[in-house]
């Protein structure tokens, strides 16, 4: 489909429109620059790149160095990324065959990638 809808949300008169025609149309809306992103639909048929603002990309930059400044390790960063995302998703630890500390280690690495 265009979208899967995470949530149903009302049209102007206020009635429930249909997932489909709406995720449809915010596909259509999100494809075009300078439109936000929706939060509330995962678009599963395209991938655009992200455009930030100079101003949020430095202020995330900032924060992701302050993050590792304040771990004592690179080591320690991964752990407490590793189990934020384990406690947001409990139910997808099963699905992670590889050692904690290694998954730590490459969500440290994926993360750290995508902020530079």
């Amino acid at each position: 489909g265009a979208g899967v809808k995470l949530s149903d949300v009302e049209d102007e008169d206020g009635g429930a429109e249909a997932s489909s025609d709406k995720s449809a149309r915010e596909v259509r809306n999100l494809s075009r620059a300078g439109e936000l992103y929706n939060a509330d639909t995962v678009n599963d048929t395209i991938f655009e790149d992200l455009h930030l603002h100079p101003v949020v990309v430095r202020d995330v930059q900032t924060a992701w160095a302050n993050f590792l400044k304040a771990a004592d390790t690179s080591e320690a960063a991964g752990e407490a990324l590793c189990a934020a995302f384990m406690g947001a998703a409990p139910n997808l630890q099963s699905l992670f065959t590889a050692p904690r500390a290694v998954f730590a280690t490459k969500l440290l690495g994926a993360m750290s990638a995508m902020v530079q």
